[in-house]
């Protein structure tokens, strides 16, 4: 989502994951999945380097899915939308008790991706090199993340969509780069805990700088924000994400 937003403005073994403040999540896997309650959210995440792509994934896609996938220039683009999607199903097919190309999804006005019925909430997020979903009992979720590097244009994005608070916060950071996208982060989360996702204009959320308790108005409703900072094994690159749900 960062990458479209500056081209618009502009034109194995994995060690331990660490995560930092955010006690009301765990991590699951397809061997640690505690029952889903209402005062915990759940995380799943799916590195693509460790994927083997599998042709069968596309047609437990929805027609929607596959026609999304079609539109993609390259085959690289096309599988790791695929996968991305294909893991989306088998994390929520483990809630439902069904198989992957059974989870029944709607879209909501905005585009926001909903389960039939909403037997529960959950939030999508993917990078170039992986893909996340938070789930959540009954509460409406948001998660957001992205690769950190040097971005030498933060300081033309940050001054154009975020507020002076998150700019100066930026520039007091020793990696002004990381800070900006840990900003990012947060405000993607909430947008797309809100729903609006880009219809609501970025600079028309007023952000404080990230912090480990977050609490923020969008549209006349209260979001909390969790930060998710995680270091990948030294072989991958290293991330930042947020979570954000409605209080």
């Amino acid at each position: 989502m960062f990458q479209k937003v500056v081209k618009e403005r502009q034109a194995g073994e994995d060690e331990p994951l660490r995560l930092d403040l955010v006690p009301e999540c765990v991590w699951c896997n397809d061997s640690i999945q505690p029952p889903l309650s209402g005062d915990v959210f759940h995380i799943w995440m799916q590195e693509f380097t460790t994927l083997h792509f599998n042709p069968f994934w596309f047609g437990c896609l929805d027609s929607k899915e596959q026609s999304d996938a079609m539109e993609y220039a390259t085959r690289e683009l096309h599988e790791r939308y695929v996968a991305a999607h294909f893991f989306v199903r088998k994390v929520l097919g483990t809630y439902l008790s069904c198989a992957p190309e059974n989870v029944e999804l709607c879209r909501e006005e905005c585009g926001k991706p909903m389960i039939k019925g909403r037997p529960c909430e959950f939030s999508v997020t993917h990078t170039d090199k992986r893909v996340l979903v938070a789930v959540s009992a009954n509460k409406v979720v948001g998660i957001d993340a992205e690769e950190t590097g040097y971005i030498p244009e933060w300081e033309l994005i940050a001054n154009r969509w975020f507020s002076k608070e998150e700019v100066e916060w930026i520039s007091e950071q020793g990696d002004t780069s990381e800070a900006f996208m840990r900003c990012w982060v947060c405000r993607e989360a909430v947008l797309k805990a809100h729903g609006a996702g880009l219809s609501l204009p970025l600079e028309s959320l007023r952000m404080p700088p990230p912090s480990s308790n977050m609490t923020v108005m969008c549209s006349q409703e209260q979001f909390k924000v969790n930060e998710l900072t995680v270091q990948c094994p030294s072989a991958l690159a290293q991330w930042v994400g947020a979570l954000a749900y409605c209080l």
